[in-house]
C-alpha cells in the first residue's frame, strides 16, 4: 500500500538521468504518453502555472506537441494570454480573444508555432485578478484521452529548473469514463470532482457562463466535462483559494459545502477527515513553505485554529498557540546546494515581512545524511566513477525545497493526522486575510478576502491505494510511476499517517509510506536564509 503522491528527480545532467534514485519522476513520467497508440494520445490538456518555457516544456514531453484537439494553459504570467475572461455589463462573462497584432509579439505564442503540430488547438489563458498583489500560483494539469482523465497537482512551475534543481511534490491520479448512464461516484469521489469543477469555473471552465463562441480550443473545457468520468476512487481532498470576499462556514452546510476556499477550507475538510483531533491533545503543527506574506497575529492564530481544528486557547487574553514547527533552509544549505545562492531567489523572506512567532519555531531544512560540502563535488565524484547510488545520497538534499507542505503530527510523533501538498506559501493573499467577525470562537474567520489562486490536496489516512489495482489511462507507461512509489528510501519518507477512527492505531508502517518530508529528523536551527525578492 502506498499514496499517489511523488518527488520529482532532482538532476545535475542536461540528459535529465536520475540523480536521485527511481524513487523520483520526471515531468514526462506524468504527463507523458505512448505517442505510437492512439488511444494513448492525448486530446485534451489543461495545464496551468504560475512561470511558464513553453519552448522547455515541449522538449520535456514531446507527446504535447501532437494534443489532438484543445491545448490550453492558465498562466500567472501578464499579458500572456490569447484570450482573457472580461465581464460584462449584464453580468456575464465573455472570453475576448487577443488580437492578431499582440499574437505575433507574444513570446509564448510565438515559442508555440515553431514546435506545436497544431498550433491552432493552443490558447493561453490569463485568469482575473481583481486584487492588488494576487498572482496566479496554481500548478496542475487535466489531461485527456480515449481511456479517461488524468488530474495532476503538483508544486513545480512549468520550466526546467523547478523540475531539474529543486525538491517539490507531485500528486497524480488517474480516473476511467463512466460506464452507462447511471453514475457511480462515491461520496468521496462526488466531493472531488464538485470542488475541482467549482475551482474551474473560475477560470470560467467546467459549464460556467462564458461564451465560448469562436474560442474552439476552449470549447471542451468550458463544458461540463468531469461529468463524463467516475472519480469513485480519489484518495485525495483539494483544497483551493481563489480571489474573492467569502464568507465562513455555515454551521448546517447545504448541496454547496465543497465549495469553501483558503482557511475556511482547510478548517473543512480538517473537521471532516479528522473529527477526533478536537477530542485528542492538540496536534504538533508543522509548516514548511518557500516565502511569507506580512503576518499578524490575527491571521496565524486563525492558520493555527483551522489547521488543528479548534480554536486557540487564551491565557488571561493573550493566545495560547499550539506547537508549530516551521521549516525552512539555513543559510548554509541555500550557500551549498545544487543552485548555490541562486536558489535563495526561490524561497525569499523580506524581513518587513519577519514576525516574532517564527523565532523560536524554527526548524531546519537538512537532511540526515552527511552531504559533502561543495556541490561541485557531487559533479566530480559522478565523472570519477561513483555510483549513482552515492550521488543520489547527496545530491538530493543539496536541492532547495519549492514544495509546500504543511501537517498535523501526532502529539506522540507516531505518524501524522493528515499532509496537505499546496501551491501556497504562508501568506494572507493565498490564504485569506480575516475581514472582522469569527472571534476566537470558531476555527475559521466568518469572512476572508483571498487574492490569489492556490491549488492543493490534502493526505488522511484513507488515501492510501493498492499498487497492483491502480487504473492507468497510459497503460504503457504506468510502470513508471507505480515503481517510483514502490520504492522507499527510509531516510526521506519516514512519517505515517495515523488513523483517528482506531484510536491512533498507524495504518501501515513508515517503510511503506512515500511521504516527501522529514518531520522526525528536525533540529532546531537559529540561522535563516533571506533570499531575494520574487516569489515562484
Amino acid at each position: 500500500m502506498s499514496v499517489p503522491l511523488w518527488n520529482n528527480r532532482v538532476s545535475h545532467t542536461d540528459a535529465g538521468t536520475g540523480a536521485s534514485g527511481d524513487c523520483c519522476v520526471t515531468l514526462n513520467d506524468v504527463l507523458g504518453c505512448d505517442t505510437t497508440k492512439p488511444e494513448e494520445l492525448w486530446d485534451h490538456v489543461l495545464l496551468g502555472s504560475y512561470l511558464l518555457d513553453i519552448t522547455w516544456l515541449l522538449r520535456a514531453v514531446e507527446c504535447l506537441r501532437q494534443v489532438g484537439t484543445s491545448f490550453v494553459v492558465v498562466s500567472g504570467e501578464k499579458d500572456s494570454g490569447t484570450h482573457l475572461l472580461k465581464k460584462q455589463q449584464d453580468g456575464t462573462d465573455k472570453w475576448v480573444a487577443q488580437s492578431e497584432a499582440l499574437k505575433r509579439v507574444n513570446p509564448i505564442v510565438h515559442a508555440a508555432k515553431l514546435q506545436l503540430k497544431e498550433c491552432s488547438t493552443f490558447s493561453v489563458v490569463e485568469p482575473r485578478l481583481p486584487y492588488p498583489y494576487g498572482t496566479h500560483h496554481s500548478k496542475f494539469a487535466l489531461c485527456v484521452n480515449k481511456n479517461g482523465l488524468r488530474v495532476a497537482i503538483f508544486t513545480s512551475n512549468l520550466v526546467e529548473s523547478d523540475w531539474r534543481l529543486k525538491h517539490q511534490g507531485i500528486y497524480c491520479q488517474d480516473f476511467p469514463l463512466k460506464v452507462g448512464t447511471q453514475p457511480r461516484d462515491s461520496p468521496r469521489g462526488h466531493a472531488f470532482s464538485s470542488y475541482l469543477c467549482q475551482y474551474l469555473r473560475q477560470y470560467g471552465f467546467c459549464n460556467a457562463t462564458a461564451n465560448y463562441m469562436d474560442h474552439a480550443p476552449l470549447s471542451f473545457f468550458g463544458s461540463a466535462f468531469l461529468d463524463r468520468y467516475d472519480f469513485t476512487d480519489a484518495k485525495v481532498y483539494l483544497v483551493a483559494s481563489i480571489p474573492g470576499v467569502h464568507d465562513g462556514i455555515r454551521s448546517c452546510p447545504g448541496d454547496d459545502d465543497h465549495a469553501y476556499f483558503g482557511l475556511h477550507r482547510i478548517a473543512q475538510v480538517v473537521k471532516h477527515c479528522v473529527p477526533s483531533m478536537e477530542r485528542a491533545a492538540p496536534p504538533i503543527l508543522s509548516w514548511q513553505y518557500t516565502s511569507q506574506g506580512t503576518l499578524t497575529d490575527s491571521f496565524l492564530e486563525k492558520v493555527c485554529a483551522a489547521m488543528s481544528g479548534t480554536r486557540c486557547a487564551t491565557d488571561h487574553g493573550k493566545v495560547s498557540f499550539p506547537q508549530v514547527q516551521v521549516v525552512y533552509p539555513t543559510e548554509d544549505e541555500v550557500k551549498q546546494s545544487i543552485e548555490g545562492w541562486r536558489s535563495g531567489f526561490s524561497i525569499p523572506v523580506r524581513m518587513r515581512c519577519w514576525h516574532t512567532f517564527l523565532n523560536t519555531r524554527l526548524c531546519r531544512w537538512g537532511h540526515r545524511s552527511t552531504a559533502r560540502s561543495a556541490p561541485c563535488r557531487a559533479l566530480v565524484a559522478h565523472e570519477g566513477g561513483e555510483s549513482d547510488e552515492t550521488v543520489a545520497s547527496f545530491l538530493r538534499p543539496k536541492g532547495m525545497p519549492h514544495m509546500k507542505t504543511y501537517a498535523a503530527v501526532h502529539p506522540d510523533r507516531s505518524g501524522l493526522f493528515w499532509l496537505l501538498l499546496t501551491s501556497a506559501n504562508l501568506s494572507q493573499a493565498a490564504w485569506g486575510s480575516p475581514q472582522g467577525g469569527g472571534g476566537r470562537s470558531t476555527a475559521s474567520p466568518a469572512r476572508l478576502l483571498i487574492r490569489s489562486y492556490e491549488l492543493g490536496v490534502l493526505y488522511d489516512y484513507t488515501s492510501s491505494i493498492e499498487l497492483s489495482s491502480v487504473f492507468s489511462i497510459t497503460p504503457s507507461a504506468a510502470s513508471k510511476m507505480a515503481a517510483a512509489l514502490s520504492v522507499v528510501d527510509p531516510e526521506l519518507y519516514e512519517a505515517s499517517l495515523v488513523s483517528t477512527h482506531h484510536e491512533s492505531s498507524v495504518v501501515r508502517s513508515a517503510r511503506n509510506t512515500s511521504y516527501s518530508i522529514h518531520y522526525t529528523s528536525y533540529t532546531r536551527e537559529p540561522e535563516l536564509v533571506v533570499g531575494g525578492e520574487s516569489v515562484c
